[in-house]
């Protein structure tokens, strides 16, 4: 079966429930072009939850360090509902690569660099998460671009808390 929203082709009777187990998705993204953050918008009919971004930054022989960055926006106003450093400056001509999860791990090992996501953040329809860096240069180029969230299907969704 395939998801209109997405186009992803999956097993399965459909989609029915909205509040139940959801659907994980994992895009993996064209490199954007050089000079350019990576981005995916979330699809029009779905709450989503990000679970885990990750992106490889080739940095080029410009000297200035960058800082890559995580922001996500409402994709109407383009106003940033959540902004994540990874605090770590990339120097010039360098490679890492950034995960982006809800899990804390050590913060920079084997030449990846971890920075948190809120594990309970839920996104409304056609929002935009884009990984980018502070003082981009032209010739820096994101690779093995990876989003995975959960997906509830329709935009409605029901929540269970020990406080009802």
């Amino acid at each position: 079966m395939t998801d209109p929203g997405s186009g992803l082709s999956m097993g399965g009777a459909g989609f029915k429930s909205i509040s139940s187990v959801p659907f994980v998705y994992e895009v993996q993204s064209p490199a954007p072009a050089a000079g350019s953050g990576a981005s995916i918008t979330t699809p029009a009919d779905s709450i989503c939850q990000m679970v885990y971004v990750e992106a490889t930054l080739t940095t080029s022989g410009t000297v200035v360090n960058r800082g890559v960055t995580i922001r996500i926006n409402d994709g109407v106003t383009g106003i940033n509902f959540y902004f994540g450093s990874s605090n770590n400056n990339q120097a010039a001509s360098s490679t890492l690569t950034y995960i982006v999860n809800c899990v804390p791990i050590s913060p920079i090992a084997f030449n990846r660099v971890y920075f948190p996501l809120p594990s309970q953040l839920l996104l409304q329809p056609s929002t935009v998460v884009t990984l980018s860096a502070d003082n981009f240069q032209a010739g820096d180029q994101f690779t093995n671009c990876r989003f995975v969230y959960r997906r509830f299907k329709g935009t409605r969704l029901v929540l269970f808390g020990s406080g009802s």
